[in-house]
Order: structure tokens, then sequence, then C-alpha cells
């Protein structure tokens, strides 16, 4: 809905649009479409493989904020 508002008549400045587009709406994406594999691989009987998608998963995206961050500090030399 709010791609079709955006892209529409409306009169939106094409930062804003291209961030909500991309940031918030890409975001949920990406987020909805982690929550349906799991959901997915629970329904078919596979439970422990969506436990470990779920722990593997949130372990690998903190880790990977955390090198990031991490490197950004030494690199800018915070």
């Amino acid at each position: 809905m709010l791609t079709a508002v955006l892209a529409g008549p409306v009169l939106v400045r094409e930062e804003y649009r291209i961030a909500v587009m991309v940031g918030v709406l890409g975001g949920f994406t990406t987020f909805s479409t982690y929550g349906w594999e799991t959901m997915a691989l629970a329904n078919e009987g596979g439970y422990s493989r969506a436990c470990l998608n779920v722990v593997v998963t949130n372990v690998l995206a903190v880790g990977a904020v955390l090198i990031g961050y991490r490197g950004a500090q030494r690199w800018v030399g915070l």
C-alpha cells in the first residue's frame, strides 16, 4: 500500500520515498521472510530445525553487528 501511495500522485520528496520504500519496507520484508521460513519449518514437523534457525540467525546477526561496530570504531579511531 505504501509503495503505491508513494509512487503515485502524492507529492513526497524523492529521498523520503526511497528511505521508506527501501529502509522500512525492506526491513519488514526481510523479517517477514525470516518469520515465514521459521514457521514453515515448524509446520512441516522440523521443530528442531525451526529452533536452530532462530538461534543461528540471531547469533549471526548480533555477531555481524558487533563486528561491523567494532570495525567502524577502529576505522574511525574511536
